[in-house]
């Protein structure tokens, strides 16, 4: 296997596609209280018979089992509610199964960028593939459309993809600017709805009538919308992982956004329940999630922390089922009544409100400032921040948040995956700023790390910054 077909293979297995954003003025999000269903929803674990296959997106079939896609060994993957697993190999080893959807034609349709082509395999097993018009073309996210046929986005490309179920393969462009589409889903008007994470906006466009595409402002803030699924409430449900909150966008064009209140929420894929609910992967938080119309959050963290859900979609019974692709295996939940109060959470990762020396300076040299993630892109006015050495040779990041009626401060430092830290602090009074010290979990090696910094005001609102942070030695 070439080396940059291997990276495509570890990218679509860890199922992260976080677009990046700017800096940029949010509307108000509403703040959501979560209940935590602790240990009290019985969860069943199925391990995939191949090893390190990497389960990923996850659909409900005709047939009444779950579907799943395995991108690591080039297979799909059957589960029944008993959990007997089967595993279908694909006749092209380049294959990189991704996500998958249920089609009109009672068959699996999947996106495949290990081929460029769209894939589709029958309840009994049989395999058909279509390849896409550029060879180079890296297919993401499939759904049903509300016209017979089934829609996808492309990964490396503006332009969204059709397929009828006969095979014939059409594209749409999208609106100029924008780059590439992430999630995709078929709309209670008729229309195909999908998101534009970096940009974020929400797109809509109506088949067969010709007319273009047209858009929606996403949740503002820095945002990045990701995933999107209809409800059954009639809107339109999406995900930002940047902005840990999940939104929902009624077909008239109101958004709301539901922010999260856990520090590490980043939710990914969701589908719409048998009780009328949303449900949600949350990978930054290791838990599964449901969301009701009116905002109401229940969580179930998984069992067994190591392993973050990815795919999720409801299955018989009221159950839900999800992929955690590094635990190679397929779960589900059945969800417990009675939720608990969620306990106040005041952060995590040893922050604080003052800085180590004389009128807020921190003492130490400085190790790193910050750049903006997307080249050309304003830095925040509003903020400074760098990585200090301090006592003891530990690292800690500190920022200085000069914004009138700041209210709160929420810091969260990560490299790759990995969260090196977060931390929430609550300002007194209606300053003119305040100085806040985030004291990661782990030793600060030498790199880029990745900072998101949310300040709540007054007015307007939120303000988010999305900047690197680089650790030179």
């Amino acid at each position: 296997m070439s080396a940059g077909r291997l990276a495509l293979r570890t990218a679509v297995t860890a199922l992260v596609g976080l677009a990046i954003g700017a800096v940029a003025v949010a509307a108000d999000e509403v703040a959501v209280d979560e209940a935590v269903v602790a240990n009290s929803a019985p969860q069943r674990e199925f391990a995939a018979p191949s090893a390190d296959s990497g389960p990923s997106g996850i659909v409900v079939g005709a047939d009444g089992a779950l579907w799943f896609t395995q991108p690591g060994t080039s297979r799909i993957g059957r589960i029944t509610a008993a959990g007997a697993i089967t595993e279908f190999p694909l006749p092209n080893p380049d294959s990189i199964p991704a996500d998958i959807a249920a089609g009109p034609d009672g068959a699996l349709w999947f996106t495949d960028p290990g081929a460029g082509a769209i894939g589709r395999i029958t309840p009994a097993g049989a395999v058909s593939a279509f390849p896409l018009p550029s060879p180079a073309t890296v297919p993401d996210r499939i759904a049903a459309g509300p016209d017979g046929a089934l829609w996808f986005t492309q990964a490396n490309a503006p332009r969204l993809g059709r397929i009828t179920p006969s095979g014939e393969i059409g594209e749409v462009a999208l609106p100029p600017g924008v780059a590439h589409a992430k999630g995709i889903a078929a709309g209670p008007d008729g229309a195909v709805w999908f998101t534009e994470p970096e940009v974020d906006r929400i797109g809509r466009i109506a088949p067969g009538t010709g007319a273009s595409a047209t858009e929606i402002p996403g949740l503002g803030a820095g945002g990045s919308p990701q995933e999107i699924a209809a409800g059954t409430d009639g809107a339109l449900w999406f995900t930002d992982p940047v902005a840990g909150a999940i939104g929902r966008v009624t077909t008239a064009g109101a958004v709301t956004g539901f922010a999260l209140s856990h520090l590490d929420s980043a939710p990914g894929a969701l589908a719409a329940g048998t009780d009328g609910a949303m449900w949600f992967a949350d990978p930054g938080a290791d838990r599964i999630g449901r969301i009701t119309r009116t905002g109401g959050v229940t969580v179930y963290p998984v069992r067994v922390r190591v392993g973050e859900p990815a795919g999720i979609a409801p299955g018989p019974q009221g159950t839900i089922w999800f992929t955690r692709p590094s635990r190679n295996a397929v779960a589900a939940l059945t969800p417990a009544a009675a939720p608990k109060p969620a306990p106040q959470r005041s952060g995590s990762g040893g922050g604080d409100t003052t800085g180590g020396g004389p009128g807020g300076k921190p003492a130490g040299r400085s190790v790193g400032g910050l750049e903006p993630l997307r080249p050309g892109a304003p830095r925040a006015a509003w903020l400074d921040c760098t990585a200090r050495q301090r006592a003891g040779g530990r690292r800690a990041v500190v920022c200085r948040i000069a914004l009138p009626g700041a209210r709160s401060v929420r810091l969260r430092l990560t490299r790759g995956r990995v969260v090196y830290g977060a931390t929430v602090r609550m300002l007194p009074g209606a300053g003119t700023g305040a100085t806040v010290t985030l004291r990661p979990r782990r030793q600060l090696v030498r790199g880029r790390y990745r900072l998101v910094v949310r300040v709540r005001t007054g007015a307007p609102g939120v303000r988010v910054a999305d900047v690197a942070l680089r650790v030179r030695r």
